[in-house]
């Protein structure tokens, strides 16, 4: 079973540990989340819930070899209407 208390982001500094990283160091973060910047690379993909770009050892996994703690469950709700559907 995965430990995701190992994962870079899970720690305290939540998302704030990975934006630190040296590879964001010349992204300006506020326009990144403003949707300002501009992809150097979009991918072509057959539909919003494509999986093509993804390793099939990720989206072939059982996802109960990975449950989630119920701590992040009230955080996931919050975006439940964005996967209506998700399984069709």
């Amino acid at each position: 079973m995965k430990n995701d208390k190992e994962r870079l982001g899970s720690g305290p500094g939540d998302g704030e540990e990975i934006l630190k990283h040296q590879f964001f160091a010349k992204i300006n973060v506020a326009d990144l989340l403003a949707k300002k910047i501009k992809a150097e690379y979009v991918p072509s993909i057959g539909d919003k819930y494509s999986v093509a770009a993804f390793d099939p050892a990720i989206t072939e996994e059982d996802p109960a070899s990975d449950p989630i703690p119920d701590s992040k469950l009230e955080l996931i709700k919050k975006f439940d209407k964005e996967f209506v559907d998700f399984n069709n």
